[in-house]
């Protein structure tokens, strides 16, 4: 007991591990976005960022006190795997890492809801079966649950969608905010081909976000070429753009379950608009900065 409580004591201590704690308070109401946000940058800042971090999600789950705030674990590790890199999701796709946050959220004696089950097997599902997690210790749990004859849902239904490698993202073409047309007329209930069509303009969306995200997370905000800034601002106008048409589409889809997946998609965006906007701020205190640091040379 002793070795536990001193492994978890100084957990929330560090900058990550801070911002861990105030992403998952049980004070919240809902996810504040720009808080999980500045954990994200916070992690991928610094070395230890993704240790600290994941031990301050470790101490959480293992002391959460209700659906609510796993809810927001759960919020606050697929950010971190979308957003932190290829180092943030080894650590995740370990036995450890599945064992206690993952599994530990939806023991019995925590009560889980049916969705808050559904979305950690989805996200167990969905990491085991990327190519990167092929000999992971995740890949191991998720193969002894399948064993004991747990039921695993559609990915899709579960809401988690695993953000690929960063090779997959850098070769993916960048599509226009035209690849997302317009729906117009009243609300309407779609038809399957109406659906299957939606899905296909939100996988486009999609597409654009994981390619702005990656460029996100690998980019120096001090060392740019420019012809990746000016991609970034191509990423951020289009992504913009593509934003206005879901919402307008969000409105005529007379659809709960469509309707959640735009939301979803939403959420994405505004999330990568969010790690844009602290990325060219960061940008412009640090040059705004340089000539009175000059300035101090000279008058010494």
């Amino acid at each position: 007991m002793e070795r536990v409580q001193s492994m978890f004591s100084n957990a929330y201590g560090s900058p990550a591990g801070h911002l861990v704690e105030r992403a998952t308070s049980s004070n919240l109401e809902s996810e504040d976005w720009s808080v999980i946000m500045e954990l994200c940058d916070t992690i991928n800042a610094y070395g230890d960022g993704t240790k600290d971090a994941v031990k301050a999600i470790k101490k959480r789950s293992a002391g959460h006190k209700s659906p609510k705030q796993a809810s927001l674990i759960l919020s606050v590790v697929e950010a971190c795997i979308k957003n932190c890199g290829e180092l943030f999701y080894n650590a995740v796709i370990t036995k450890e890492f599945c064992s206690d946050v993952l599994m530990k959220i939806i023991q019995p004696k925590n009560n889980p809801s049916q969705a808050l089950q559904d979305r950690v097997l989805g996200m167990i599902k969905t990491l085991a079966e990327d190519t990167r997690a092929s000999h992971s210790g995740l890949k191991q749990v998720y193969m002894e649950l399948q064993e004991k004859g747990i039921t695993f849902p559609d990915i899709k239904a579960s809401g988690f969608q695993n953000p690929g490698s960063k090779s997959d993202t850098k070769n993916q073409p960048l599509a226009t905010a035209g690849s997302v047309p317009y729906y117009t007329g009243g609300v309407i209930n779609p038809s399957p081909q109406q659906i299957a069509k939606v899905r296909k303009d939100l996988g486009v969306v999609l597409g654009n976000v994981r390619v702005f995200s990656d460029m996100l997370t690998h980019l120096n905000p001090l060392n740019c070429d420019d012809p990746d800034l000016k991609l970034l601002h191509e990423l951020n106008r289009t992504c913009k753009a593509m934003q206005q048409r879901i919402v307008e589409l969000m409105e005529q889809i007379g659809n709960e379950e469509i309707t959640m997946e735009i939301l979803a998609v939403n959420d994405d965006l505004n999330n990568v608009f969010l790690r844009y906007e602290r990325f060219e701020k960061f940008r412009a205190n640090y040059s705004e900065s340089q000539p009175a640091e000059v300035n101090d040379l000279i008058d010494l």
